[in-house]
């Protein structure tokens, strides 16, 4: 009769171990997870963050050069129309051109 409480006894004792491993086991599991899930949410922190550092350097950079463009492009125009302000005008040739072409000469 001892051996079989014997027997009973180690039964319940691997029962316990069994039980205690899945526990801890459970709560490894857990514990991953939550390091995992942490993770993540540090590592989607970083993107963003350099993103929209990326995303304001670009949208800087191409403010500045529109500007520099812009600013270009108004003075050639005001150098285009100081160009032709100084041609001579020649309203007497003008004059006969317009002539000859309603008179269909």
């Amino acid at each position: 009769m001892g051996d079989f409480s014997t027997e009973q006894d180690i039964l319940g004792h691997l029962m316990e171990v069994e039980s205690a491993a899945s526990e801890l086991a459970l709560e490894a599991q857990q514990e991953a997870d939550k390091r995992r899930a942490e993770a993540k949410q540090k590592a989607e922190a970083e993107y963003r963050t350099k993103y929209e550092g990326l995303i304001a350097e670009l949208e800087s950079w191409y403010k500045a050069g529109k500007e520099e463009c812009d600013a270009a492009r108004g003075l050639e125009y005001k150098n285009y129309a100081a160009r032709l302000e100084s041609l001579p005008k020649n309203v007497e040739a003008f004059n006969a051109f317009v002539e000859s072409v309603f008179s269909g000469k």
